[in-house]
């Protein structure tokens, strides 16, 4: 039977797993975008939305115009 806290030892023991674990380092370089990015562009546009009706190859157009 499953009651209250029933999960409670599985997630103390995923703290103290989580306590190994060092600082991860991460570095980003950001560019211009180009021509050849509009693709790329334009899908993460229309994923940002859910697939809401809207102009996203304009939008990318728009953005690509920028630089």
């Amino acid at each position: 039977m499953v009651g209250p806290g029933a999960g409670q030892d599985e997630e103390e023991e995923d703290d103290d797993e989580g306590s190994d674990f060092d600082e991860l380092q991460v570095d980003f370089d950001f560019v211009n975008p180009k021509e050849a990015d509009f693709h790329g562009i334009k899908l993460f546009l229309k994923n940002l939305l859910d697939g809401a009706e809207w102009d996203s190859s304009g939008v990318a157009d728009l953005i690509l115009e920028q630089v």
